[in-house]
């Protein structure tokens, strides 16, 4: 865990764009063993856990300033810079999934996307269109432009807008698009109109923050008769302006809506030059001429518009321009079907060589899946051996004080046992001693015995007369009794 969280390489910071959804960073002096990093899960994890024998502080996820002074201005850049910025018009999954080459570097904002929308990082453009015209799919129309319709008048206009992602190389195509196109408004019950206006509802309430039931309930009257009326409602001022925004529906809405003269140009470009408007729009009915006007942009060098000098003068070219730019149209779908087409041939040998590499790929995976398993088994297995190793260590230990308690016990008991043999052979020696002192003792009381015995024999006939016979009789009658009594050692000794 602590590895996890706290390992790896930390001597970089990260923070969140959240203008733009994605990570920035940049490298900072050594922290050594620091922990105080915010987490911002996936992007850390992927530099943090890199290969450290790469120099590099590159990351797929987090966008790195050179210098240190851009990371607080990175940190807080709004979408609309990133847009700015963005030299191309496409889907960057080319380059980050189907691995066309690139020599701009869009990978954090690419590798945001995905994890963002709550999708695989191997998803497409096409797999995430879905959230191409949600509130909160500033990265995806920012990194998928061409899927998401940024470049094409036909597209919703909700959110194409550079401050909601689209990029301005983008807008400047749809413009170019625009300016070739008829200056005829789109029908009423075209899928652009009603889809905006279903979804005007919710989306402005959203924006603003608006939460009062009876103003959405008004929103949706709103909404209801604008699908039913069509462009030509925007012409009438009590329709003209969006009503919580005050904002010309017409002219559009930078965090909101494109312009609606994208979808209605017959109606918004009457009493306007806008950028959104269909050069052809520019040649008006008799009444609304502006002579100013069409010369500020007649064309340089065009043979079409020699010796033109008013709007009356040039009547009979607007039909024409409408001819031109049709056949321009055309040219441009064939160019462009043309070119389609060899993109699509391209695509197409990519996919093979993608479905091989998919294919070794869900091989290396199976592959890799199989070694983790194993990989966990061994480690299993391990933890078991250890905790095997570690119980048998415990015994073996207790086995030893056991072995050494025994030995002191054995030694104890042969010492006794020595000094047992010792005194044992002293006692012995001691009783044969006594046993060879009493017999000798017997032995002596024996023939003392006898001894008196005989002498009686002797004196007793000696005494016979003598004044002390009496005495002497009864001395010597009483040492006969003595003599018969079994003696005694101190007796025997007394007697010697």
């Amino acid at each position: 865990m602590a590895k996890t969280l706290c390992g790896g390489n930390q001597d970089f910071v990260v923070g969140i764009n959240t203008n733009q959804g994605i990570t920035v960073g940049r490298e900072t002096t050594l922290f050594g063993d620091s922990s105080n990093l915010s987490l911002i899960e996936i992007a850390v994890s992927d530099l943090a856990f890199r290969d450290l024998g790469n120099a590099s502080y590159s990351s797929r996820y987090i966008l790195m300033p050179k210098e240190a002074t851009d990371f607080e201005n990175k940190r807080t850049e709004l979408m609309a810079a990133a847009a700015a910025l963005i030299l191309d018009c496409s889907d960057f999954d080319l380059y980050y999934v189907e691995g066309q080459p690139t020599t701009n570097d869009y990978a954090p904002y690419w590798y945001n996307t995905a994890p963002g929308l709550g999708f695989p990082q191997n998803s497409s453009c096409h797999d995430m269109k879905e959230y191409c015209n949600n509130e909160d799919g500033e990265l995806l129309r920012l990194t998928c432009g061409v899927t998401c319709g940024c470049a094409e008048p036909s597209t919703n206009p909700w959110f194409r807008v550079v401050e909601r992602g689209c990029s301005k190389k983008c807008i400047d195509e749809m413009k170019a698009v625009i300016d070739e196109i008829n200056c005829t408004d789109v029908p009423v019950e075209s899928t652009q109109w009603q889809t905006f206006w279903e979804d005007y509802p919710g989306i402005i309430s959203s924006f603003l923050g608006e939460r009062n039931t009876s103003k959405i309930d008004e929103l949706r009257v709103f909404a209801n008769h604008m699908r039913t009326e069509g462009c030509s409602a925007l012409g009438n001022s009590s329709y003209a302006y969006e009503e919580l925004t005050q904002t010309s529906f017409c002219a559009g809405h930078s965090q909101i809506w494109a312009p609606l003269s994208i979808l209605c140009p017959s109606t918004c470009c009457q009493d306007e030059d806008a950028e959104f408007c269909p050069s052809s729009c520019q040649c008006r009915p008799e009444g609304q001429d502006n002579d100013q006007d069409l010369m500020d942009n007649i064309p340089a060098g065009n043979p079409d518009f020699a010796g033109i000098m008013n709007c009356r003068m040039a009547s009979n070219l607007c039909t024409l321009q409408a001819d031109t730019s049709l056949l321009q149209q055309l040219e441009g779908t064939r160019t462009n079907l043309l070119r389609l087409s060899a993109e699509l041939r391209s695509v197409q040998a990519q996919n093979d060589q993608l479905r091989v590499a998919a294919a070794a790929r869900s091989l290396q995976r199976d592959e890799q899946r199989k070694l983790q398993e194993k990989v966990a088994e061994l480690r299993k297995a391990l933890e078991k051996a250890t905790t095997c190793r570690d119980r048998l260590r415990r015994q073996a230990s207790e086995l030893e004080d056991q072995a050494a308690t025994q030995h002191r016990l054995a030694r104890a008991y042969e010492e006794g046992a020595q000094e047992l043999r010792t005194e044992l052979r002293h006692a012995m020696r001691h009783l044969k001693a006594r046993q060879e002192h009493t017999c000798a003792e017997e032995s002596q009381s024996s023939a003392a015995s006898s001894h008196l015995r005989d002498g009686s024999d002797i004196w007793e006939p000696l005494l016979e007369g003598d004044p002390m016979d009496g005495i002497w009789r009864r001395r010597s009658g009483s040492l006969r009794k003595r003599a018969e009594m079994p003696w005694s050692t101190d007796q025997t000794r007394r007697f010697k």
